[in-house]
């Protein structure tokens, strides 16, 4: 009898788990040709698949930029997006126009920690000799103290966001330099909105003032501020 039961128990921990809090997180997986338009008539050498990874809000065009980090190569093709819960994978097969391959390498970081020195261990200090007692001081009115000055106003948390409009018009002209892919056009356009609405002008700046399929790269690069 006890033996049944806990054939029950277990159909039904099965059963619960093939239902709610078991089940792996939902993926989803998209693909687009290229990252930016290529030129189809010219001959190309393709390159080992790179693949680049981001988590959180805004991780699949993250991880898409994480990707991309070789220098000297031409353009990425063949991109797959993968996401599982809140994290993503981009892979794509990097290629350089011609017939010959290219020495390409890695982007060094924007940043690298500076260790700083050890600083000298400190000696006891000399005991001083002994000074004579202080002559009594005269007593005279205690000065006024200055007026402390006033805070300066956090000018960061009161910064304009821009209009949802303009950034509309804005991010979209800028989401068509990112290449023939809708997918990729739609992240871009999306991380650019929601910066402009955010009130990063530095970004909004260099979104206005890009032509070129390169620039998207060079934009989304910048720290937000």
């Amino acid at each position: 009898m006890k033996r049944h039961h806990w054939f029950r128990a277990a159909v039904g921990l099965l059963a619960l788990c093939a239902t709610t809090a078991c089940a792996p997180a939902q993926k989803t997986i998209s693909h687009a040709p290229s990252l930016a338009p290529v030129d189809t008539t010219r001959p190309m050498v393709r390159y080992k698949p790179i693949q680049g990874a981001a988590c959180g809000e805004g991780s699949a065009l993250a991880a898409i930029w994480d990707m991309k980090k070789l220098v000297g190569v031409d353009g990425y093709v063949e991109v797959t997006i993968e996401t599982t819960g809140d994290c993503t994978t981009a892979t794509s097969f990097p290629f350089t126009y011609g017939t010959e391959p290219r020495n390409i390498r890695l982007r060094k970081s924007r940043q690298q920690a500076v260790i700083p020195a050890p600083s000298p261990p400190s000696r006891a200090p000399a005991l001083a000799p002994p000074r004579p007692a202080p002559e009594p001081p005269v007593m005279t009115a205690a000065p006024r103290p200055a007026p402390e000055p006033e805070p300066e106003p956090d000018t960061r948390r009161t910064r304009p966001a821009a209009s949802t409009g303009r950034c509309a018009a804005d991010c979209g002209s800028f989401s068509q330099l990112a290449g023939s892919s809708d997918l990729i056009r739609n992240l871009v356009r999306k991380e650019c909105i929601d910066r402009c609405i955010r009130g990063d002008a530095t970004y909004q700046s260099c979104v206005r003032n890009s032509y070129r399929s390169k620039d998207v790269g060079r934009c989304n690069d910048l720290p937000e501020r």
